[in-house]
């Protein structure tokens, strides 16, 4: 499966999220949660599938920004 298929395919999706942070038009950080069902702790559990930073904007808190966003993403689903 193609990158762009896959991606589109998690646009899509309601048990997935994708959040951007975009710097002069270009994209500087990714996240992406997945919410599953789970039966052993009897609710729904986020995993973060992908979290990314540019190199050379590293040091500046956006991976804390994404992961905040992630966060209360899945506290709303």
């Amino acid at each position: 499966m193609g990158l762009r298929r896959a991606y589109n395919g998690g646009l899509k999706c309601e048990s997935q999220a994708y959040i951007c942070i975009v710097d002069d038009a270009h994209v500087v950080g990714f996240g992406s949660l997945t919410i599953k069902n789970n039966l052993w702790q009897e609710r729904a559990i986020g995993y973060i599938d992908e979290l990314i930073v540019r190199h050379e904007y590293r040091g500046r808190d956006i991976g804390t920004q994404l992961l905040s966003r992630l966060e209360a993403l899945h506290a709303e689903g």
